[in-house]
């Protein structure tokens, strides 16, 4: 079975399309960013799924292979208009699709104010909440405030061995009244990390501009 990342916790392309091989293309967000990636992925908005079920295949949207039943999950979320998906056709494998979600939620979440030992001690309390969340340990490699036109927001970076997995995700004001999150992850093998790492910074600075 392929695993995909679930949104569920709230709190250089140029050297990667070198190594690829592929050239950088503009990808317009449903939620009204443009952000350069490489020709490698592949993203996924509600005008992109408006078709049956049944027309909507891997195939048919050339996404990276997976079975039809993930496909109908993932498409049913999307058109919800709260969420869209970037997927990995070069470096995705049968058993892990190296994705990106973009998720918006009402509220906005600013860092900025937060003391150092408020952050240090939210950066602390991860590993047992991410724990629980995905039922086994994790081990969190990173995690800092980022900031954007007077706003702060969350980035963090962290690893699930037993799922031979890393998630890396961001926590930014959008917009006047919104949050996004910016999640990527993917197996566990340093192409991979650097691939999709460079996608979620890239898509991350994106949403930045956003703030307002």
């Amino acid at each position: 079975m392929k695993t995909f990342l679930v949104v569920a916790f709230g709190l250089a392309c140029n050297v990667a399309c070198a190594a690829d091989g592929l050239s950088p293309k503009t990808f317009a967000s449903s939620f009204g960013f443009s952000v350069d990636l490489d020709t490698g992925w592949v993203l996924l908005t509600p005008d992109r799924v408006t078709d049956s079920a049944a027309a909507l295949t891997a195939a048919t949207l050339g996404v990276p292979d997976m079975s039809q039943p993930e496909l109908n999950e993932i498409v049913e979320r999307i058109k919800t208009g709260q969420v869209e998906f970037y997927f990995d056709s070069v470096l995705s494998v049968p058993d892990f699709t190296n994705n990106v979600s973009v998720q918006l939620r009402d509220g906005t979440q600013d860092y900025g104010p937060a003391s150092e030992s408020e952050i240090s001690a939210l950066c602390a309390s991860m590993p047992k909440e991410l724990e629980a969340l995905w039922g086994t340990p994790v081990d969190v490699r990173g995690c800092k405030v980022v900031s954007s036109n007077g706003k702060a927001g969350l980035a963090y970076t962290y690893v699930i061995a037993a799922n031979n997995m890393f998630v890396m995700q961001y926590e930014l004001p959008f917009g006047a009244s919104q949050t996004a999150l910016v999640v990527g992850g993917g197996r566990l093998d340093n192409d991979v990390m650097t691939r999709v790492v460079t996608a979620v910074h890239a898509i991350a600075k994106s949403v930045m501009a956003q703030t307002k």
